[in-house]
């Protein structure tokens, strides 16, 4: 807090106790590194049915939105509808956002680095899902097939995780978002063997 504080504005916390708010209370929260990456993958069968997945996933990484992910009417970019709607007033004291302001207004107060912007960006994400029907051989021998499998794919089709608005599978250094999201694809497919 200094002398430009403002009802609204973020409130930090004196973590050396010696009554002055300033660089030495900062403290390491998160990292960019995360405590744990995994993967695994379940699959089953039953009869001619078969479920093969793919999951992956990094627990504890964290990231800072940035820019105009995260600072109202950046470089006269728009207000997103979170600001709108969770930003701090005089008649909304419990918002969960400091008051609607321009980064160039209040750059130190409000959008300083502190864990109040710091997001968690663990994910569990499913990659891979096949399911796919082997055609009873009996069926497919008559056309001269050893071999016939109908399946559907798909990539990336869903992922649990903090992170609501952004793709958490991303490169976490860069706080602009900017980068193309995972997408999710579909596909359909015959393996067929002779």
């Amino acid at each position: 807090q200094n002398i430009t504080t403002k009802p609204g504005y973020l409130k930090y916390v004196d973590q050396n106790n010696d009554g002055v708010i300033d660089a030495y209370d900062r403290i390491v929260v998160g990292g960019a590194i995360p405590d744990y990456t995994y993967s695994f993958s379940i699959n089953l069968s039953y009869k001619n049915w078969s479920v093969n997945s793919f999951f992956n996933g990094v627990q504890g990484i964290y990231t800072y939105p940035m820019r105009i992910v995260a600072v109202p009417f950046w470089f006269g970019t728009s207000v997103s509808e979170n600001w709108v709607n969770n930003s701090w007033r005089p008649d909304r004291t419990d918002a969960s956002l400091p008051i609607l302001t321009t980064y160039e207004e209040s750059a130190n107060d409000i959008f300083a680095y502190s864990d109040f912007w710091l997001l968690d960006a663990s994910y569990l994400r499913l990659k891979n899902l096949q399911i796919s029907y082997s055609l009873p051989s009996e069926l497919i021998r008559s056309i001269g097939l050893t071999n016939l499998v109908v399946f559907v794919n798909g990539q990336n089709i869903f992922t649990i995780s903090k992170m609501k608005d952004f793709d958490p599978e991303r490169n976490i250094l860069q706080g602009s978002y900017y980068e193309y999201p995972s997408v999710k694809t579909y596909s359909a497919g015959i393996n067929v063997t002779f």
